[in-house]
């Protein structure tokens, strides 16, 4: 009984492997839907603004931006840095992708 309690849960973990493989999970596949956009757009530094603007087609609202784009920061792939832009107008949220990820991007 406890080996097939071992097994039962060895086989979970690999469904959820599987799962995010295949884009089960929703914001998984928005993160991954951000991240081929920064890809295309070969984004060393990019606004959250500029994706919205991008992928309004896929996420009708800028709040939808928020689990993408903290799941990248989480895995490493982004880091939100300071806004350097002065003067009148709303800040956007400024990201900078990991420069080992940028390297051949040139």
């Amino acid at each position: 009984m406890r080996q097939a309690l071992v097994l039962a849960e060895m086989f979970a973990q690999y469904a959820l492997i599987v799962f995010d493989l295949m884009g089960m999970d929703d914001d998984i596949s928005a993160a991954r839907k951000v991240w081929s956009w920064i890809e295309s757009n070969k984004a060393q530094e990019f606004t959250k603004r500029e994706c919205y603007r991008d992928l309004r087609g896929i996420f009708p609202k800028v709040a939808q931006l928020a689990q993408p784009l903290t799941l990248l920061f989480e895995r490493g792939y982004i880091l939100r840095v300071e806004d350097k832009q002065s003067g009148p107008g709303r800040k956007s949220e400024v990201y900078q992708v990991n420069p080992n990820l940028v390297e051949g991007w040139s």
